[in-house]
């Protein structure tokens, strides 16, 4: 009864450790299993091939035709002529213009100021009288130069002599008399200038830049009262490079002050400044080289002449002196030429093209420049398609995209 008992625990024993051997390797497959599906979930996917993108590029065509060239410039306004408005003869104050103040006009023969005449009024009087004087004077002494000859041809001969004498002395008598007499009539001119000068007016129409004439106060003779400008032209003083002036019709025209000149403007100018946030042009002409050259750069200076600078109009103001303004001289004509842009350059003197979908480098042959184009003769084809701007790192053969043939595909496609 004990032997099957202890048996039957032994054999309850065997099958616990059977059971437990089962239950570890269990454990480990499953913990195996979950360590590799872990792995393979942690895999990072394969990732495709990337595709490189073709760039997109603008471009433009750029024909060639006839440019004309502009040479630009900058300068400062300055009035031609400049005046000083001074009384030639002294006196008080008794008349002022009411335009004689800065910035006023003046036009061309008005009174601008008078200096009091009472004075002239009475020298010119007293000249006048003098006149009328030596005048009477002179009447007398030819009357009796005449009776003294009629009683010489009746008289006795043997006085013949002595009436000779008297002759001659009447003779000289008429023509002090004269003498006196165009003395008084220089004497009635000068007095009759000096009335005349007690007003001061200017043959032109004048800007007034300052003043300092009072009413009423003492002017002396020569001192100036006003500082004016004539209002007909102001002119500009451009200094251009010397390699700039090839390309204007003025190389060796010199500003000339005849009349024809001044009535003949030169080529066609246009000036240009910018007043209270707006910009206006003015339409101005070449009057010529000044003569002058600027020791250290080179430049020389041509002289623009803007005419009625002062008259404003509602979408223009006046033009004044001192305004800093830029002009744009028109030049001689490049013929078969193309004006390239400069954002379009490439290494200072090429250009990019596109030439079935790949890019193509072309040199330019460029005759002149400015601040926004270069100008070359052309040697490229009609159709020529030239890049705007090219990609980062562009190389010759790269394959391109144009923008204008792609929007042309999506809206096919759409």
């Amino acid at each position: 009864m004990n032997r099957s008992t202890a048996q039957a625990g032994e054999a309850r024993v065997g099958r616990g450790r059977y059971a437990g051997w089962i239950l570890l390797i269990l454990f480990l497959l499953a913990v195996v299993t979950c360590a590799v599906v872990l792995q393979i979930l942690r895999r990072p996917p394969q990732k495709a091939a990337a595709e490189v993108p073709i760039p997109l590029v603008t471009v433009q065509r750029l024909e060639s035709r006839a440019v004309r060239a502009v040479v630009h410039g900058e300068g400062t306004v300055r009035p031609s002529v400049q005046v000083e408005i001074t009384p030639e003869v002294s006196g008080r104050v008794v008349f002022v213009h009411s335009q004689l103040r800065a910035g006023g006009v003046i036009r061309a023969g008005e009174r601008i100021l008078q200096v009091d005449p009472t004075s002239y009024e009475l020298a010119a009087r007293q000249a006048r009288a003098a006149v009328d004087e030596a005048q009477a004077r002179l009447e007398v002494e030819q009357a009796q130069a005449q009776l003294q000859q009629r009683d010489r041809r009746q008289g006795n001969p043997e006085v013949a002599e002595t009436q000779n004498i008297l002759a001659l002395q009447m003779e000289s008598r008429v023509k002090h008399a004269g003498s006196s007499l165009e003395a008084a009539k220089a004497g009635l001119a000068l007095a009759e200038l000096q009335l005349g000068r007690t007003v001061v007016m200017m043959p032109f129409d004048v800007f007034v830049a300052d003043e300092s004439a009072d009413l009423g106060e003492y002017a002396n003779a020569g001192r100036p009262l006003a500082r004016a400008y004539g209002t007909d032209t102001f002119e500009i003083e451009v200094p251009i490079r010397s390699e700039e002036l090839a390309w204007l019709d003025v190389l060796g025209t010199l500003r000339s002050g005849d009349r024809e000149s001044v009535e003949t403007p030169g080529p066609a100018a246009e000036v240009k400044a910018t007043i209270a946030g707006s910009e206006h042009v003015w339409p101005g002409s070449v009057a010529g080289m000044t003569g002058r050259v600027d020791a250290q750069s080179g430049q020389v200076f041509v002289l623009v002449e803007v005419p009625q600078p002062l008259e404003a109009s509602a979408d223009r103001p006046p033009l004044l002196p001192g305004t800093p303004v830029e002009v744009a001289i028109p030049g001689k004509m490049l013929e078969n030429a193309v004006a390239v842009p400069r954002k379009m350059l490439h290494e200072q003197n090429k250009i990019w093209l596109v030439r079935d979908g790949r890019l193509v480098l072309a040199e330019l042959n460029i005759v002149r420049t400015d601040e926004e184009f270069v100008y070359a003769m052309s040697s490229l084809p009609g159709d020529a398609s030239v890049v705007v701007a090219a990609p980062d790192g562009a190389t010759a053969g790269l394959g391109v995209r144009i923008a204008e043939e792609d929007a042309a595909g999506s809206r096919q496609a759409k």
